[in-house]
């Protein structure tokens, strides 16, 4: 649950997806881009609804706020 409560002030700063990650999230539309790892270690970045869901998926990295473009 620890990766719900990170928090970034500046929109181009990234957040670090650390470890427990989370199992639940809060149902809210705060959208972040994440870097995410696929399986061919290449990166891609994702839309998430928020970044505690997006650190709920393993393959996350790390991400910033807002969509991603």
């Amino acid at each position: 649950v620890s990766a719900c409560a990170s928090t970034s002030n500046s929109s181009t700063s990234q957040v670090i997806c650390g470890e427990p990650r989370p199992l639940m999230c809060t149902r809210e539309y705060m959208p972040v881009c994440a870097t995410k790892k696929q399986l061919d270690n290449t990166l891609e970045q994702v839309t998430y609804a928020t970044g505690c869901t997006a650190c709920a998926d393993p393959s996350v990295i790390s991400y910033q706020a807002d969509a991603c473009e």
